[in-house]
């Protein structure tokens, strides 16, 4: 069987090593991984990734151990490609050997190597091979704050860059690439209990699911770890670093979006009815759109363009031209103007706004969402809000209207009152949400009470039958009477037969008008099922924006426990709709990520916090000293 798999390894490999020589992009493969069960980790970090090489002879050896140094490359080389470090420059040249302007070999100066960085290791020199990638990986963990130092993982008087790496160290540099657990996976490692120094890291990475242990569910930490535990961590952590990037929470989000939307004229204009003021206006608007992608103007096209568009725009603006919202608009954004310019346009532009009816959502969000970029009466901004709210007959636009209010109270501010209307946002739920318990309750106990009421009229319908058998003979003499009455009258029920089939015939054309009618409901119903699941849709969108720009609030308040609870306790919510299992991995990368990002942010916060107090504490003490 083994020689077997030997061959078809041979076989495949061999004709992907011909690929490679044909192409140089083609993927890697080695002899010695297939069927390996690290297999797909060992090919993702190695093609994908690009971390691992694998030996001259075509070679991975999955199972033989790791230096420090080489661990240490990779997982700096992960977090370089993820963003969280940078390799120098200067220093990926002496890495390569290589000088970018001759080609010759590089040679590093005197003055690179006065900043060699030892960490207390004696076996450093600055010359390295794998120098910057343990300075910049030291430099890292030590800059966390955390309980260890990098030299406290890996201690001794050496570095020891050849040694085997164990996978308590390996485990333990990578949990500082982590991000933090938000929830205990149950999962006991036998061999580590809470008494264990590297407790708390080894933890996080189980409950990350970057760790699973082997089968006896034992971590065995000073066992040394293979090449192939060191792909299968490494691609597990550079999905968990994404979430150490903190792009969750970074703004208020909105619920349409716009951006892209074509420029737009601020008004609604009758093309059949054009003034000559009024085509001049819009000549210039497209004269704007088009050259916003497009540079040049083709000779043949000129005249459905105005050469100087800015110009013709200030000349309305002089002779009185009605459309001041879509004037200033085009003015302040592309016209060069001083920031009071625009500040006194735009203030000009909300006063006319506020004057007219007829500007629709996405042109009013245009305009409320640049709102924050000028320095005008904020009343007056929310005198422009409160008409557009008004205006508006869809909910999701009233909902972005409120948001932009957020960011209002933001810039000016204005956070008491902001968390004041949060909190009392909160509250208000709280309460429809336990007025709709209740009335779901009482439906519950109704559809109880007609369940037993049905099963009561069942149960006298069977007496009832019963009743009825007893009668059933002379039923039998009835039917026998009433066909020898019919037989004696045939004449009068032949002559009433006439009018009869004409009842049919008209219950018939009755019946099928009917038929046609319950179908059409039906269609009815139908679409409106489907109009119903869209509008959930919107629901539960809604539903997501306003928990994540509550917690979003929160977290820049500070009140990271609140975000926290808001997010945890929103996601739970989330989770018992029933469009939540249609979109789970979106959903719950949003709310994974948001949660680990406040958590991030309190333990910086903390840490800045215990700096700003040791800076006064030493301050103070300095003035002591000096008295």
């Amino acid at each position: 069987m083994n020689l077997k798999k030997t061959i078809i390894a041979f076989i495949v490999v061999s004709t992907m090593i011909i690929c490679n020589i044909n192409t140089a992009s083609a993927d890697i493969f080695y002899y010695d991984v297939f069927d390996h069960w690290a297999a797909d980790y060992i090919y993702w970090a190695t093609n994908e990734l690009k971390i691992f090489n694998g030996y001259e002879d075509y070679t991975f050896r999955p199972d033989e151990n790791i230096s420090r140094a080489e661990f240490i490359k990779i997982l700096c080389r992960t977090a370089e490609i993820q963003g969280l470090l940078q390799i120098d420059a200067e220093y990926e040249k002496i890495e390569q050997n290589v000088d970018d302007e001759n080609n010759q070999e590089y040679q590093s100066n005197e003055k690179e190597l006065n900043k060699v960085q030892t960490f207390g290791y004696s076996d450093i020199n600055g010359e390295e091979w794998w120098y910057r990638y343990v300075v910049k990986v030291g430099e890292y963990i030590n800059n966390a704050k955390d309980n260890y130092k990098f030299q406290d993982v890996l201690p001794g008087r050496n570095f020891a860059p050849n040694k085997d790496i164990t996978r308590e160290e390996a485990a333990v540099l990578s949990s500082y690439f982590s991000s933090p657990s938000i929830s205990n996976v149950n999962k006991k490692i036998t061999d580590i209990d809470e008494d264990y120094k590297y407790y708390n890291e080894i933890r996080k990475l189980v409950d990350n699911g970057i760790i699973t242990g082997y089968e006896d569910n034992t971590f065995r930490p000073k066992q040394n770890i293979t090449r192939a535990e060191s792909a299968t961590i490494i691609k597990r952590l550079y999905f968990d670093m994404e979430y150490l990037k903190g792009k969750y929470l970074q703004h208020i989000q909105f619920i349409n979006d716009y951006e892209k939307e074509k420029l737009t004229l601020f008004g609604n204009y009758d093309y059949n009815n054009l003034s000559e003021n009024d085509q001049k206006y819009i000549k210039a608007k497209n004269t704007i759109e088009y050259k916003s992608f497009a540079e040049y103007i083709f000779p043949e096209d000129k005249h459905f363009y105005d050469s100087e568009p800015l110009k013709t725009l200030r000349q309305l603006k002089e002779s009185g031209y009605h459309n001041i919202v879509g004037i200033n608009y085009y003015l302040i954004n592309y016209g060069e103007l001083t920031q009071e310019e625009k500040d006194n346009l735009y203030k000009e532009l909300i006063n006319e706004y506020i004057k007219r009816d007829d500007i629709s959502d996405y042109e009013s969000t245009k305009i409320f969402k640049e709102s924050l970029n000028y320095n005008i009466e904020q009343e007056k901004i929310f005198e422009g809000l409160e008409k557009w709210y008004e205006m508006t007959q869809d909910d999701k636009v009233k909902e972005d209207i409120k948001f932009i209010r957020y960011k209002l109270y933001i810039k000016t501010n204005q956070l008491d009152k902001l968390l004041q209307i949060v909190e009392q946002e909160i509250e208000q739920e709280k309460i429809i949400e336990q007025e709709e318990k209740v009335i779901k309750t009482n439906e519950k106990e109704v559809n109880k009470q007609g369940e037993e009421q049905k099963v009561e009229e069942l149960n006298t319908k069977q007496e009832d039958n019963t009743s009825n058998n007893v009668d059933d003979e002379k039923d039998k003499e009835n039917n026998i009477i009433e066909e020898e009455i019919e037989q004696s009258n045939s004449e009068s029920k032949d002559s009433a037969q006439e009018e009869t089939n004409e009842a049919h015939d008209l219950n018939k054309d009755a019946n099928k008008e009917s038929t046609e009618s319950q179908v059409d409901s039906e269609e009815k119903q139908l679409e409106n099922k489907k109009e119903d699941s869209l509008s959930e849709l919107d629901v539960l969108d809604i539903r997501i924006k306003n928990i994540l720009n509550r917690a979003y609030i929160m977290k820049y308040m500070k009140k990271f426990d609140k975000a926290e609870i808001i997010l945890r306790e929103g996601w739970d919510e989330i989770k018992e709709n029933p469009l939540y299992a249609s979109v789970k991995d979106v959903y719950d990368k949003q709310f994974i990520g948001s949660i680990k990002e406040v958590l991030i942010n309190k333990k910086n916060f903390i840490v800045e916090f215990g700096k700003a107090i040791n800076t006064s504490s030493d301050t103070n003490n300095e003035k002591n000293n000096s008295n």
